[in-house]
This record gives C-alpha cells, sequence and structure tokens, in this order.
C-alpha cells in the first residue's frame, strides 16, 4: 500500500514537469498524442486485469473469513465470488 501511495504522489509531481517539458520541446500534438498513450495503456490494463477485480465488500468477506479461521478463499476469481454469499440466517 505503501508502494502504490507513493508511486502516486510521484506521478503528481513529475507528471505535470513531463508533459511541459514535451510541450515545450515538441508542441500541441505530441502532448496530447502522449496523453492519448498513456490513456489507451491504462485503457489496456484495466481490460487486462477486469476479471481478477473483486469487489471491495466481497473482498472484506474473505479477508473476514480468514481472519476467523474459515477455509482459505479460492484461488480462481469465480469460485471466489461464488464462496462470497453471505449466509443471512447467523
Amino acid at each position: 500500500m505503501g508502494a502504490i501511495t507513493a508511486s502516486g504522489s510521484l506521478a503528481r509531481v513529475l507528471g505535470p514537469l513531463a508533459v511541459s517539458s514535451v510541450y515545450n520541446n515538441f508542441g500541441l500534438y505530441a502532448t496530447s498524442g502522449l496523453v492519448v498513450a498513456l490513456m489507451l495503456v491504462t485503457l489496456v490494463i484495466t481490460v487486462v486485469t477486469y476479471p481478477r477485480l473483486v469487489p471491495f465488500s466481497a473482498a472484506a468477506v474473505v479477508i473476514g473469513r480468514q481472519q476467523q479461521g474459515a477455509e482459505s478463499p479460492p484461488s480462481t476469481v469465480q469460485g471466489s465470488v461464488e464462496s462470497l454469499a453471505i449466509d443471512e440466517s447467523t
């Protein structure tokens, strides 16, 4: 978690400097192209990793089960989503 926060902070500092440098050296079209390219990379990463994402509330249930000593979470995403059904009778 700390590494993610640190990289986000670093991006907020270096991002504007890098974009300003590209704009000063290469102009508007290169800057726009850079932004579009970065957005496309982000979109591709999101599309590729989307099936592995688990909603926060589902992840909290799995973590709660682990802390209570229940079975370990399944290794597949589909299996983990199926195993997250909450028994409301308790």
